[in-house]
């Protein structure tokens, strides 16, 4: 699975959160810190507008879950348990993430 985590260094939300991010080592999980001023290259047509947010892509490279979150890891931890377990529910996620997820995967490596 990849974790993508959208913030920004002006946030001081994401600031404090980042450490946390950074320390995470789940089993399978890859990770990403994407910052929405410095890599709007990235984000070439999503608008980000609360932070942090989080995109989770599944394994077989289908984004699972696209939204603003907490930042808690242990709700974190519940989705990408829940995704990789197949009992959280697909939702709708915008193209424009979609369009994220594939390009932070080809750049991430599969």
């Amino acid at each position: 699975m990849l974790l993508i985590c959208f913030c920004s260094e002006w946030c001081n939300t994401c600031n404090s959160f980042k450490e946390k991010f950074d320390a995470i080592d789940w089993e399978g999980v890859r990770k990403h810190w994407i910052d929405v001023d410095s890599d709007s290259i990235l984000l070439d047509g999503v608008n980000i507008t609360k932070m942090p947010s989080v995109l989770l892509v599944s394994d077989d490279g289908e984004t699972s879950f696209f939204s603003e979150l907490p930042p808690k890891i242990d709700r974190l931890k519940f989705l990408v348990d829940h995704i990789n377990k197949g009992t959280f529910p697909k939702g709708h996620v915008d193209i424009g993430a979609e369009i994220v997820a594939k390009r932070v995967w080809d750049e991430c490596g599969k």
